[in-house]
């Protein structure tokens, strides 16, 4: 008696509205892009949700049935477990084949399409212009279609796929001038003929691009239905693998093996998300078959009593793990098998406990990823191998008793705190750091290739968010963690790019926090490391010595071609930071005070925002903007220069006056920025090299005041609404006049290099972000697992008192069109400024500007979209970090509070047993 999973198509019991509705589906797909616009789109959106609803369900309802049945027909057992193991693991690995064929070939026919439409512009430019452009070449025949072997024999849910095809036709599309453009352009000029065939060329081929993108859209969505479909069929197939397991020798004979199984198919999935992009969706039937395919004999069974061996475990640990004493990422993240890409790794076959384990004789390890150190010599229960490549990896067990195991290991990249890096990985870390600041963007390419970002292309992308003279793209507003996240992500493929071993490591500087004032003590900041934590002003704040000594700061023209925003010197700095010096800055004191009375963000700190009841995305967002991460920024950038030395002095004198509000010291800069956003600050726009500073200081001009006071001023631009410690602080306890401190904010002074738009000139940037990153996905993981409530609706919670959170944005628009019209330049006007307004970049649906991230499915990303997959449980992210729940500032070195405890560690044993 066979053991049926099913033996049937499963659309033949789709219902009649299923069907008619899966058929309306395929008629919009078919379609095409320009088809699917406006109240179209809406509609196809709607009838995609309902075949999705209606698939479930009915999916559900159908293995649910054919588990019941399978429940009455437990009596056959199997005679070819191991043979039906080995052939799972076997087609799990062609697909995987299959999605990198797919990638491969939509790759290469987008490299076609894109060396057709050169060959025609060179035509073009060689004055062939009265011939038509050359035709499409012949790639050989026609684009066919294919299945891969995993559909036939399995039941997968995706639609046949066609190779890539931006043609209903199946042929590439030919992309040429079409007739009309010649007969209109017949009497004209050779050059005229020229301009008007090669905009139609270009327009041709955006338009394929464009059904090119169709399709991939269309294959993203199949892919996440796919992905649905197939738990729910693993989950409902489920009840069989309890009922058959007591006992009897079956495939999955536990929960723990049905993960070991199931898990890395759906991972597979998510993996290859990339390379399935190219997948294009096509109607059609699909096979029938079933997902387990277990096959049974009635002369295999046997009596209640002979029990089948037990299932042995595959117990990893990297050389990390080993030495720390410390899982990735604390046991947290859900991944199978965890193992750390580029390091040395034991891998342990390990039965329940002595009595039970079997002698399975001398055993011949298969190891997928890696570098083939492990060789593939019989061995003992125990081998170690060393992972290389990203993914999914199989392992089988193969011993001479004939009883095979097979596994898989998930390998990524982990993200270690710097200490615990060994000194060899830690100088392997710095060294591609210091070729990223050292390399020019153009030479980079051409040695790393183009995922190769030098620190000067870094830089001027933060210029452009956070720089921009309307409002701060990327900070104080929900948009903090999601750009911080991306352009590290962009920073660690470019480290890659320079050496594949190294990851984006992070600094936890709680652990610093514990020194107090003393901070810059820290081996962090020893020369070899990251250097002077606060240069003396002899040495300008220069960092001068050790590692990163004279790191420089693009220059001239070089840094003009290259950016839009430069200051003045053209170094590629914020446009009101004048300072003429072209290297990395670093001071402790901000106007004279040190650490602007701020200390480094403690254990406790964090564990406060951790164990607030109804913890938010919102409350999250705004403590790392600020009392988590922000003073970090201004403790190490610092801020010097003041319009009067006496003032700064003053200041620095009544540190006690100003221990009721410790913002004040760093509002002086972020007023400057603010007033010059509102256009009442004023800098030059160009200043010669070894122009003595004060005369390139930014200020603010009498046709800017017109006539008004500096309370005036501070009034009319909300300043002193959203900073009432001006006026109760500084003039009515410390004594200033609001002239004084409307002068020093039109001056503006030097910022470090930390405390500016151009943050990520310090390397030290780097890790400092990651340790948020690492913070929110704790959070998020103990929601997933109901050790605490978060709610991550898109929101904000907006602080007061200080001169970052403003809510104000100033449109430029009218200024600019105006400027336009009459070809002069108006150089006191003013923009409308609103308050009460969110900053674009920082809305749920705003388009973020980080593009071609590797692991990503989507070429752009909506703010929504990205937290979506930068989620700790998306198995697309290529990293993890080494420690979540452990850290070692905090008591008992765990951020985890007490009564957490015992919730979290019966979820970690629940999950390994």
């Amino acid at each position: 008696m066979d053991l049926e999973i099913e033996q049937s198509p499963l659309e033949s019991k789709f219902s009649a509205q299923l069907q008619d509705l899966m058929g309306q589906e395929e008629q919009i797909c078919a379609m095409g892009p320009d088809y699917v616009q406006g109240a179209r789109a809406q509609q196809a959106a709607a009838t995609f949700a309902k075949v999705d609803e209606l698939l479930a369900v009915e999916t559900k309802r159908y293995f649910e049935t054919q588990s019941r049945y399978n429940q009455q027909r437990w009596q056959s057992l199997f005679r070819r477990h191991a043979q039906e193991q080995a052939r799972f693991h076997e087609e799990l690995d062609a697909r995987m084949r299959a999605l990198a064929r797919v990638d491969a070939e939509w790759a290469a026919y987008e490299s076609r399409l894109k060396q057709e439409v050169d060959a025609a512009a060179r035509a073009r430019s060689a004055r062939r212009t009265d011939a038509a452009p050359p035709e499409v070449a012949d790639h050989g025949a026609a684009p066919r279609q294919w299945r891969d072997k995993e559909k036939q024999s399995r039941l997968v849910h995706t639609a046949p796929v066609f190779e890539p095809d931006a043609q209903q036709d199946g042929a590439m599309p030919k992309i040429a001038v079409s007739a009309a453009t010649r007969a209109a352009t017949s009497g004209s000029s050779a050059t005229a003929r020229s301009r008007a065939r090669g905009r139609e060329l270009r327009k041709g081929y955006a338009k394929a691009l464009d059904r090119v993108e169709f399709q991939k859209a269309n294959a993203k969505k199949w892919i996440h239905r796919q992905k649905t479909r197939m738990t729910i069929q693993i989950d409902a197939c489920d009840p069989v693998c309890r009922f058959l397991a007591p006992g009897r020798r079956v495939l999955m004979a536990s929960s723990e093996r049905r993960r070991a199984y199931a898990a890395p198919l759906l991972a597979a999935v998510g993996l290859a998300g990339a390379a399935f992009l190219g997948a294009a969706y096509v109607s059609g039937a699909r096979p029938a078959g079933n997902l387990l395919s277990l096959a049974a004999d009635a002369t295999s069974l046997r009596s209640a009593t002979d029990v089948a061996p037990p299932q042995p475990r595959l117990i990893v640990q990297s050389e990390y793990e080993q030495r720390l004493g410390i899982p990735i990422g604390d046991g947290l993240y859900g991944h199978v098998n965890l193992v750390e890409l580029h390091v040395k790794t034991r891998l342990t076959l390990a039965f329940p406990d002595a009595r039970t384990e079997v002698n399975v004789g001398s055993i011949r390890w298969e190891i997928g990823g890696t570098d083939g150190a492990e060789g593939d010599l019989p061995s003992g229960r125990q081998v170690e191998a060393r992972f290389v490549q990203l993914g999914l990896h199989r392992v089988a067990v193969k011993s001479e008793s004939d009883v095979d195991y097979h596994f898989h290991v998930t390998a990524r990249y982990v993200r270690r705190e710097i200490r615990d890096l060994t000194d060899a990985d830690r100088t392997r870390y710095l060294d591609a750091l210091a070729i990223v600041y050292r390399t020019p963007q153009a030479d980079g390419e051409k040695l790393y290739g183009s995922n190769f970002k030098s620190a000067a292309w870094l830089v001027r992308e933060h210029l452009y968010g956070a720089a921009d003279r309307s409002c701060d793209h990327w900070h104080d507003d929900a948009g903090f963690l999601n750009h911080h996240v991306a352009v590290t992500m962009q920073l660690e493929e470019s480290l890659q790019a320079v050496d594949s071993k190294v990851a984006s490591h992070y600094w936890d500087y709680t652990v610093d926090a514990v020194l107090g004032k003393n901070y810059s003590r820290s081996v962090f900041f020893d020369e070899a490391w990251f250097g002077d934590s606060s240069p003396a002003p002899e040495q300008d704040h220069v960092v001068n010595t050790g590692r990163w000594a004279y790191t420089p700061v693009l220059k001239g023209a070089e840094a003009r071609a290259f950016s839009n925003i430069t200051n003045p010197y053209g170094l590629l700095r914020s446009p009101w930071n004048t300072n003429p010096i072209p290297y990395l800055m670093r001071s402790k004191y901000t106007m004279g005070v040190e650490d602007a009375l701020y200390q480094m963000p403690a254990c406790a700190d964090f564990q406060s925002t951790l164990t607030t009841s109804d913890l938010s995305f919102s409350a999250v967002s705004s403590e790392l903007n600020g009392g988590l991460h922000g003073m970090v920024h201004i403790m190490l950038g610092g801020h010097w220069w003041a319009n009067r030395t006496s003032f700064a002095a003053r200041l620095a004198d009544h540190v006690d006056d100003m221990r009721s509000s410790p913002h004040i010291a760093d509002q002086f800069l972020l007023g400057s920025k603010f007033l010059w956003r509102q256009g009442f600050v004023h800098c030059p726009d160009t200043c010669d090299e070894g122009e003595d500073e004060q005369s390139c200081a930014c200020n603010c001009p009498d046709a800017a005041i017109k006539g008004r006071s500096a309370l005036d001023i501070f009034h009319l631009t909300g300043l002193l609404a959203i900073v009432p410690q001006i006026e109760s602080i500084l003039v009515k306890q410390i004594g200033f006049s609001y002239d004084e401190v409307l002068a020093e904010m039109c001056h503006v002074g030097h910022p470090g290099e930390m405390f500016t738009s151009a943050a990520p000139q310090d390397p030290i940037f780097w890790p400092l972000h990651g340790l948020s990153e690492r913070f929110v996905q704790l959070i998020r993981l103990l929601a997933a697992k109901g050790v605490m409530t978060f709610d991550d609706a898109w929101e904000y919670t907006h602080i007061t008192s200080v001169l970052s959170d403003t809510r104000v944005v100033c449109d430029w628009s009218a200024v600019e069109a105006e400027e336009a019209a009459t070809g002069a330049t108006n150089v006191f006007a003013k923009p409308e400024c609103y308050q009460n307004t969110t900053c674009p970049g920082h809305k749920a649906d705003d388009v973020l500007p980080f593009t071609g991230l590797s692991w990503a499915t989507d070429v752009t990303f909506t703010n929504a979209q990205f937290y979506t997959a930068i989620s700790p449980s998306n198995t697309n992210l290529p990293y993890v970090y080494d420690k979540l729940t452990t850290w070692p500032a905090c008591v008992n070195r765990t951020i985890i509070p007490h009564e957490w405890q015992g919730t979290i560690d019966t979820l970690l044993d629940s999950e390994l047993h």
